[in-house]
C-alpha cells in the first residue's frame, strides 16, 4: 500500500470520526489539531490517524479547526455551548472552512474536496436553508437524522430515498 493510500484512508477516517459524549475530550482533540500537535490529542485512534496526512493537509485541517474554535469560543462567551456528542470531525472541518474568509458554501465544498483529492462532486442542493437530512430504506425503515444514515446499518436493505426536511 502506497503512503498516499494510508494518508488518504487516515484522512477519510478522521473526517468520518464522531466524538463521544465527553465535551472536554473533544475540545482537547480539536485544540491539538489546531496547534498541529496530534501527539497532544487524548484519543489514541485520532492521534494515530493525525500522524498520517502530510504536513500541508494537517496545516489545512488546523486552520479549519482553528476557525471553528474561534467561532465556538465567541458563542460560548455568549452562553451558547456546542455539544460535540456524535458530531463528526468532518462537519467541524467543513464549518471552519466555511467560516474562513468568504463564508461561501460552494467555495468551501470545492476547497475541501480538493484537499481530500475527491473523485466525486459535492452539490449544494439548498438555497442556504438549515435543513435536516433524513432517509427511507427500501424495507421501510426511517432514518431520522444524518448520524443514523452514516452509521452502521442493522438491516441490509439499501437506502431508497433521501429527504431534506425543515425540522426533525
Amino acid at each position: 500500500m502506497a503512503a498516499d493510500d494510508v494518508a488518504g484512508k487516515s484522512l477519510k477516517w478522521l473526517l468520518e470520526m464522531r466524538f463521544p459524549d465527553a465535551r472536554e475530550r473533544a475540545l482537547a482533540c480539536l485544540r491539538a489539531i489546531a496547534a498541529t500537535a496530534p501527539e497532544d490529542c487524548p484519543m489514541p485512534d485520532m492521534a494515530n490517524a493525525l500522524a498520517s496526512p502530510n504536513f500541508r493537509t494537517l496545516r489545512e485541517l488546523a486552520a479549519d479547526i482553528g476557525a471553528f474554535l474561534e467561532f465556538q469560543d465567541r458563542r460560548e462567551a455568549e452562553g451558547c455551548l456546542f455539544e460535540y456528542a456524535d458530531c463528526s470531525l468532518g462537519n467541524l472541518v467543513f464549518s471552519g472552512r466555511w467560516l474562513r474568509p468568504g463564508r461561501d458554501f460552494n467555495a468551501a465544498c470545492g476547497e475541501l474536496g480538493a484537499l481530500c483529492s475527491r473523485r466525486a462532486e459535492v452539490v449544494n442542493v439548498t438555497r442556504g436553508e438549515n435543513l435536516v437530512l433524513t432517509a427511507l430504506k427500501a424495507a421501510g425503515t426511517y432514518l431520522a437524522r444524518e448520524s443514523n444514515i452514516v452509521s452502521a446499518q442493522h438491516t441490509p436493505a439499501p437506502i431508497a430515498e433521501l429527504f431534506l426536511l425543515p425540522a426533525y
